[in-house]
C-alpha cells in the first residue's frame, strides 16, 4: 500500500476467512507492505483501513488454494476487490 504524501495516519489490516490468520506489517520507503500465510484453503476477505477510513476496493476478497506444506506455503492466492 503506497501511502507516501497521505499525512499521518494508522494503518489497520484485518483478515477474516475460515482460519485465524497473523498479518504481519511493515514499513517501506513509499508505504508499507503486509503478508499474512493462511492455515487453509478457502476464501478471505481482507480489509484495510487507513487513519481509520476503509481504503478504495475494500474489503478484497483472497482466494487460496492447495495445501500447506513445509516447501511450499500455498499453491495459488489470488487477490481482488470485492464487488458489491
Amino acid at each position: 500500500m503506497v501511502t507516501l504524501n497521505a499525512g499521518a495516519g494508522t494503518l489497520a489490516v484485518h483478515v477474516e476467512g475460515p482460519a485465524k490468520v497473523a498479518v504481519v506489517c511493515k514499513e517501506v520507503a513509499d508505504g508499507y507492505e503486509f503478508s499474512y500465510v493462511p492455515p487453509t484453503p478457502g476464501v478471505y476477505m481482507v480489509n484495510v483501513k487507513y487513519s481509520n477510513i476503509t481504503i478504495a476496493g475494500a474489503p478484497f476478497r483472497s482466494v487460496v488454494a492447495g495445501i500447506r506444506s513445509p516447501s511450499s506455503i500455498m499453491h495459488a492466492f489470488h487477490m481482488e476487490p470485492l464487488r458489491g
